[in-house]
């Protein structure tokens, strides 16, 4: 209850932060970010993308869903040209961005450097939730721009 509540006002505010989950069982932090964004977008439902390279996101309005893995694969590029094309463009209805980045534990330092060096030019126009199984793989200097929640 008080990891809804925590995240509740995190989400709410107006400045909010960005947020690290960290659990073995991302499933149930997934779970309340959804309720969190019916509450706010009641017709809330997630369209697949499929871009450059069959690189493949999900989208609702100023909501995006990246999977960490992406990162790493044959379209690792493909993934950060969408991923930084997303703020050149600016949102049409003036909202920040909400980007969820689910993932896996062994995201190399260099990519976690630039998915760092991209939170810091872009926390104005952007909310990062970052969902992983174990902190400990992901660097401090990224987890510090971070609000953690076990």
């Amino acid at each position: 209850m008080i990891y809804e509540d925590i995240l509740k006002k995190a989400l709410v505010s107006s400045n909010p932060p960005n947020l690290l989950f960290s659990s073995r069982d991302q499933s149930y932090s997934y779970q309340l970010i959804q309720k969190y964004l019916h509450s706010r977008w009641p017709h809330f439902q997630l369209r697949k993308i499929a871009e450059k390279g069959k690189l493949e996101y999900h989208k609702y309005s100023c909501y995006y869903e990246f999977s960490l893995e992406k990162m790493q694969t044959k379209q690792s590029e493909a993934f950060w040209e969408v991923f930084n094309g997303l703020f050149s463009q600016g949102s049409v209805t003036r909202e920040r961005y909400w980007i969820v980045l689910k993932g896996d534990d062994s995201i190399k330092k260099s990519y976690q450097d630039r998915l760092r060096f991209i939170i810091e030019r872009r926390q104005c126009k952007a909310t990062f939730l970052l969902l992983t199984n174990n902190e400990s793989h992901i660097i401090d200097p990224l987890k510090s721009r971070f609000l953690i929640i076990r």
